[in-house]
């Protein structure tokens, strides 16, 4: 289970026109930046097929998100991962409806990801992003480039002592 956190629309001028205050607007540069960065890797990490890495993300995320922040963070802990015995088949529709993207597209690309090895399919349950798939290097290094990219975020944030969270409230 996930706790989602809602955004409120931010305040605008009379005329409805939003001006972010400076912090706000780093905030904002420094997050595209860092999603514009993990889009880059994971195209490359794609052979070029972005829309297949967001899709191969997103069945990840998918495998797991039945599970609590407490027991993802044990797994964690405990094997570095998320074990097989916990995670479950996602089906194609989630995986379309997650990203609103259409079923074709999304079946299309995880039969792709299925023959290319990248997943497996679990017949008449959907496909898996299985332990031994994601402990191979090249998903390794993915999630090292990301996590250092997050890092450098992180650095910004703090060298300009930005909390987001404290930014008017909103998020």
């Amino acid at each position: 289970m996930t706790t989602e956190t809602h955004l409120q629309a931010p305040p605008a001028d009379a005329d409805g026109t939003y001006r972010p205050t400076f912090a706000e607007h780093s905030v904002m540069r420094w997050s595209l930046d860092y999603m514009l960065r993990l889009l880059h890797e994971t195209s490359v990490a794609f052979d070029g097929d972005l829309i297949s890495g967001i899709i191969f993300l997103a069945l990840i995320r998918a495998n797991t998100q039945h599970l609590s922040e407490a027991t993802q963070r044990q797994y964690s802990q405990e094997h570095g991962i998320i074990l097989d015995e916990a995670r479950r088949p996602a089906t194609v529709k989630s995986i379309s409806d997650s990203l609103n993207l259409p079923y074709e597209t999304v079946r299309r690309h995880l039969g792709k990801l299925a023959a290319a090895g990248r997943c497996e399919r679990a017949p008449g349950r959907g496909y898996l992003a299985t332990e031994s798939i994601l402990r191979r290097p090249e998903y390794g290094a993915l999630m090292s480039r990301g996590l250092g990219h997050f890092h450098q975020m992180l650095d910004r944030l703090h060298r300009a002592d930005l909390d987001p969270r404290g930014l008017g409230g909103r998020v």
